[in-house]
C-alpha cells in the first residue's frame, strides 16, 4: 500500500492529461498501422508495421531515459552548444554518407534503425534558442529588426547554417515547421512586433523563392496546390478541369469526402488499400477521415489542440524562463507539425513530406516527438519524488 501511495504521489507531479493524450495518439497510430498492414496482407506492409513497433520500442526507451534524468533542465542548458555542434556534424555527415531516397538525402542507416538528423535539429534548436533568449532576456523587449541582427549574430549564424544543411537535403517541409516554431518562440519571448512582422515576411519570401524559383518538383507541387486548394471555390477555379500529377491529393480528398460525418468504419474505405500512396505516413489523416468521418478527424484535431494547451499551462508554471521557453517551444513544434500534416491532407496547404506526430509511420519522427514529450514532462514536473 505504501508503494502504491508513493506511485500516486509520483504521478501527480506530472501532467497526466498530456501523458494520456500522447498514449491515446500512439496506440491509435499502432492500430492504424496494423489495419493497413493486415488489409493489404503482403509481407512488405507487415514489415513496415514491425519496423514501426521497433521504432516505438526505441522511443519508449528514450522516453524513460530522458524522463528519469535528474536535473535535466540544468544538463540541457549547460550542454546546448555541444548538442548544436553534434547536430551540425550529423547534418554534414548525412549529406556525404547518407542514404538517398526519391532524390532526397536525409537518412543515416544504422544496423537496426534509419535516422534523420534533421528531425533532431528541432528539439536542439529549441533548447539553444531558449538558452540564448534567457541570456539576452533584458534586451529582448527593446530589440527590433536591426538590433536583432546586431545583438544575436551567433544565433543567426547557427540557424542559417542548420537551415542551409537541411535545405541541401531537400527537406523543405522540416524547414517550414522549424522556422515557424522558432518564430513562435520569438513571439513567446516578447520581441518587438516590428521584428516579428519583418521575420514573418522574410519567411514568406524565402518560401516563395524556394518553391517557385528552384527545384521543379516544388513548383509543380505549388501548381497542383493552387488548383486543388481547399479554397478553390473562393479563387474561382474549376477542379474538374485540372490535369497533371495530382493523383495523391485527389485520392486524399476523395477518401475524406467518402467518410462523411461518421466514416465508413475500420473495415471499410479504399485509402488503406493503397489507392492513396503514403497512406501510412504523410496522408494518414485522410484514412482517419475516411474510416472515422468528420467527427473522428475532429477528435484528433482536438487532442493535438489540448496537447498545445496543456503545454501552455505547464510552461506558465515552470521554474525558470529557460524551462518555459523549452516546454512551449516543443509543444508548439508538435502542434505545428500536426497542423501542417492535416492541412496537406485537406489540401489547405501545399503537399509536404511531414508525418502526423505519434500516429504516422516514421521512426525518426516518433523517437524525437516522444523524446520531446519526455523533456517537457521532466522539466515541467512540480517535484521529483524517488520511488
Amino acid at each position: 500500500m505504501d508503494t502504491i501511495n508513493k506511485f500516486k504521489s509520483f504521478i501527480s507531479n506530472y501532467d497526466q492529461v498530456l501523458i494520456g493524450i500522447a498514449v491515446i495518439l500512439i496506440l491509435f497510430g499502432v492500430y492504424l498501422q496494423f489495419n493497413i498492414a493486415t488489409s493489404l496482407g503482403d509481407a512488405f506492409q507487415m514489415s513496415l508495421f514491425i519496423n514501426q513497433l521497433k521504432s516505438l520500442a526505441i522511443s519508449i526507451v528514450v522516453f524513460l531515459v530522458v524522463f528519469c534524468i535528474p536535473n535535466l533542465s540544468n544538463l540541457i542548458h549547460k550542454y546546448s552548444f555541444f548538442f548544436i555542434t553534434v547536430v551540425i556534424g550529423l547534418l554534414v555527415f548525412v549529406l556525404v554518407y547518407g542514404v538517398t531516397t526519391q532524390g532526397s538525402t536525409r537518412w543515416i542507416r544504422l544496423p537496426f534503425f534509419s535516422f534523420q538528423p534533421s528531425q533532431l535539429a528541432h528539439p536542439i534548436l529549441i533548447i539553444f534558442y531558449a538558452k540564448y533568449f534567457e541570456k539576452k532576456k533584458e534586451i529582448i523587449p527593446k530589440t527590433g529588426f536591426f538590433k536583432f541582427i546586431k545583438n544575436f549574430k551567433p544565433l543567426i549564424i547557427i540557424t542559417l547554417t542548420i537551415f542551409a544543411l537541411i535545405y541541401l537535403e531537400r527537406h523543405l517541409s522540416t524547414l517550414v515547421v522549424l522556422a515557424l516554431t522558432l518564430w513562435a518562440m520569438l513571439f513567446i519571448a516578447e520581441f518587438k512586433k516590428s521584428l516579428l512582422v519583418m521575420l514573418f515576411l522574410l519567411l514568406l519570401g524565402s518560401f516563395w523563392v524556394s518553391t517557385n524559383l528552384t527545384h521543379g518538383y516544388r513548383s509543380t507541387r505549388m501548381e497542383i496546390y493552387s488548383k486543388y486548394s481547399l479554397f478553390h471555390k473562393a479563387l474561382g477555379i474549376d477542379i474538374q478541369e485540372i490535369e497533371g500529377d495530382s493523383y495523391q491529393i485527389r485520392e486524399s480528398l476523395t477518401a475524406i469526402s467518402q467518410g462523411g460525418l461518421f466514416g465508413t468504419g475500420s473495415e471499410g474505405g479504399r485509402a488503406k488499400h493503397m489507392f492513396l500512396p503514403d497512406v501510412n505516413s504523410d496522408y494518414i489523416f485522410a484514412m482517419i477521415g475516411e474510416q472515422f468521418g468528420f467527427f473522428g478527424g475532429l477528435i484528433i484535431i482536438l487532442l493535438f489542440s489540448i496537447l498545445l494547451f496543456r503545454s501552455m499551462l505547464m510552461s506558465s508554471s515552470s521554474k525558470s524562463y529557460f524551462d518555459m521557453l523549452v516546454i512551449m517551444g516543443m509543444g508548439v513544434n508538435i502542434f505545428i507539425t500536426a497542423a501542417v500534416n492535416i492541412g496537406v491532407s485537406l489540401s489547405a496547404l501545399p503537399s509536404t513530406g511531414l508525418t502526423l506526430p505519434f500516429i504516422s509511420y516514421g521512426g525518426s519522427a516518433m523517437v524525437v516527438n516522444i523524446g520531446m514529450l519526455a523533456v517537457m514532462l521532466n522539466i515541467g514536473s512540480k517535484k521529483r519524488i524517488t520511488l
